[in-house]
């Protein structure tokens, strides 16, 4: 984590310069071969802990 982050509660985190790794699923909707529309999840909580935050 090399820069800042909003954390859940709209707070700024600072750098903790900690590795962290996440999974993540993207979930896309297709129109005539093209994305029209396209959703990230992943474990926002499982990262801000690995990165000390939490």
């Amino acid at each position: 984590m090399k820069g800042p982050l909003k954390g859940l509660d709209g707070k700024m985190i600072p750098p903790t310069n900690k590795k962290f790794e996440i999974e993540f699923c993207t979930v896309a909707h297709w129109k005539n071969g093209e994305i029209v529309e396209e959703k990230l999840f992943y474990d926002l909580v499982g990262m801000l802990k690995q990165i000390g935050a939490m």
